[in-house]
Parts: C-alpha cells; structure tokens; sequence
C-alpha cells in the first residue's frame, strides 16, 4: 500500500529528481551544516552563518510571490543579496581575505540555490481512485438524517429553490444558476469546525450560522448592526491568517538593517487595513445581494507552503457595481462556481470595506 504525500512535488537538482521530503531533508541537513560544522572548518562564528544565508532570501522571496514571479530576477538579487552580507561578515568583521570571501559566498550561495528549485516545482497530482467500498446496509439509508439525499438529482435554484422545469442553466424566476446539491463538508468561517453543510445550517460547535452551497435553503439576512463578532474571529482575520501582518513582524525583527523594517512596516499597515475593512463591514454593514465572479487559488502568497483560494464578488450600491474579494484556506471553496449568490455585507459610505455574510473560512 502506497504513502500518498500532500502537496507533494517533484525538484531537480544536479540531474537527479526529489520529490518534496527529499527536497526538503536536503535543505535541513545542509543548513545545520553552515549552522555547527561550517564554522568549525572555516574559524567563524557559530550560528552566524545560517542567518548571512538566510537574511538575503527575504526580500527576493516577496519579490517574486507578491510583484514579479520571475526566477532570474529572484536568483540574481538573492546571489546579489548573499554577496553583500558574506562581505560584511567575512570581509569586514571577521577580516578574511577576499579568497575567503569568496568561498563563503559559494558555500552560502548553494543553500540559496537548492532552496529557489522550489519555485520551479512540478506538482504531484493526488490520486482520486480509491478501493471500491462494501455496499453500505440498506437500512442506514433509512435513517432521518438522510432523507436530504432522497431528492441529490433534483435541480433546483440555489437562491430561490424553483425546480428548473427545462433544460435552462438560469431560473426561470430570479435568474440565478441551477445546481444539483451534493454532499459538502465545509469548516465554519467563526471557528474552522468541519461540518456537513447539506445537512446542518448552523456549525456543530460553535453555533454560528455556515456559508451557503448551492441548491441549499437560503438562509436569512444577517441582523442589524452592530453585530458581535467572536473575539477568536476577529484575531484570527487581524493576526494569525493576514498573510501580509505575518511577513511585515518577521521584516520588522530585522531591526539591525534599514530596507527590511521599512517594507515590514508596510506590509504590517497594509494586512492590518484590510483586515479591519472586513471586520468593519461584518459589523456595521448593511446587507445586500452578492455575486461570485471569479474563484481560484492564489500563489502569490501562502502559509507554510498552502495557498489561499481567492473569491472575487460583485454587489451593486446605489444602482453602482462595486467589486470585492476574499481570500480563504478551505479548499473546497474551489468547488463554488460562478455566478452563485451570496449575502454580502458592505459599508455604503465606502464600499471597499465589504465582505461575505457568514464568513468563509
């Protein structure tokens, strides 16, 4: 029985293909080299090497994930980048001779190299077959719980539920797109509980009211503001899921450098804006009908390697169409089409505070 990887992928490095374990014990292994033996050959300071080798991979790494993918742009100002601090270390402050810097340089700079294969990786798909299963006993169908899967093949709206009579892709009455509801686990956008969202309206351990699927009952307005948010919520939009707030602190510890706080403070400023415009909207924002335009997975930014799935979302204020987005880390978001209706809940004096009634996670 095969060992599926998630998120694997597969590097190629001096001719021979890794795949993602392999890719990265190199790395750890070759990093606690430059961290204990490195400096024993070479009389330098311990630990000091890992950080030169490390230091100049920050700010090629958000050039090419967030303002331009390009490879040769990244290795050129990483190598650049490797240079300069080697030459400050081993030149300056450790006053070695220019062979050496030289040779630290190189011995700094394949970390650097090994590492950016990453960014020309060849993904792994995952495998969709699976075993046939037992057929499961007749009677469990039976059950109340199920009787929602009685009507799977009956195509409704999924804003008005009419029963499409023809073979239309819109309603006949309000216009939104006809889907067949299926089974769908979905974690809840107040605390991540994972629940079977065609069969509950409400998170099974929270109580907070789940993101709408297609072909499910709509669920009502939101209520009037102001409405209380969880304080775990509002953490977790501010802090601990703001891709930007968390790379703007790592730049900002760098204090000893001028460039790296300066961009920290930045992207801090930046992370921190949005995420108080999406709380401001879920707590002071009037109510109306939203579309989905656009849902995809964005790689220009992610979380220990996973990236989030952006949701762009039209709404119209005062005979106006105005536009949002989101940024979620449920993969199964992937699966909403476009097109499909959700609450939306904006600030009518300023429209780009808006966001998704109940949140997504």
């Amino acid at each position: 029985m095969g060992i599926q990887i998630i998120n694997d992928y597969y590097v190629t490095i001096f001719g021979r293909r890794l795949n993602s374990i392999q890719h990265k014990g190199i790395l750890f292994a070759y990093l606690l080299f430059i961290m204990f033996l490195w400096p024993l050959i070479s009389s330098t300071y311990l630990f000091v090497p890992a950080i030169v080798t490390i230091l100049p991979m920050f700010v090629p790494e958000f050039i090419f994930t967030q303002l331009w993918p390009n490879i040769k742009v990244y290795r050129t100002l990483m190598f650049l980048g490797v240079f300069v601090c080697t030459y400050v270390y081993v030149g300056l402050i450790m006053d070695h001779p220019w062979w050496a810097v030289l040779l630290h340089s190189m011995v700094y700079a394949t970390f650097g190299f090994v590492y950016s294969k990453k960014f020309q990786l060849v993904p792994v798909p995952l495998i969709t077959s699976s075993p046939e299963l037992e057929k499961p006993n007749s009677d469990v169908f039976n059950h109340e719980d199920y009787k929602p899967f009685l009507n799977l093949k009956q195509e409704k709206c999924e804003w008005c539920l009419t029963i499409r009579e023809n073979d239309e892709t819109d309603c006949s009455r309000c216009g939104g797109p006809v889907l067949v509801l299926e089974p769908w686990i979905i974690q809840c956008g107040w605390c991540s509980s994972s629940n079977r969202r065609d069969l509950t309206t409400h998170c099974n351990n929270c109580g907070g009211p789940l993101p709408h699927i297609p072909g499910t009952p709509r669920l009502p307005k939101p209520t009037e503001a102001p409405r209380k948010l969880p304080k775990s919520y509002e953490n977790r939009v501010r802090y601990w899921k703001n891709v930007h707030f968390i790379v703007g602190i790592v730049f900002m510890l760098f204090l000893f450098t001028i460039v790296f706080p300066i961009i920290g403070f930045f992207l801090l400023r930046y992370g921190i804006k949005k995420a108080d415009n999406q709380i401001y909207a879920l707590k002071h924002g009037v109510c109306t009908r939203g579309i989905i335009e656009a849902v995809y997975e964005d790689t220009s930014q992610h979380i220990n390697g996973v990236h989030p799935i952006c949701i762009e979302y039209s709404f119209v204020n005062q005979n106006e169409v105005c536009f949002g987005a989101i940024s979620v880390w449920d993969e199964t978001h992937l699966k909403r089409p476009v097109g499909e209706h959700q609450w939306v809940v904006y600030n009518t004096d300023n429209t780009d505070q808006n966001s998704i009634w109940p949140p997504l996670w």
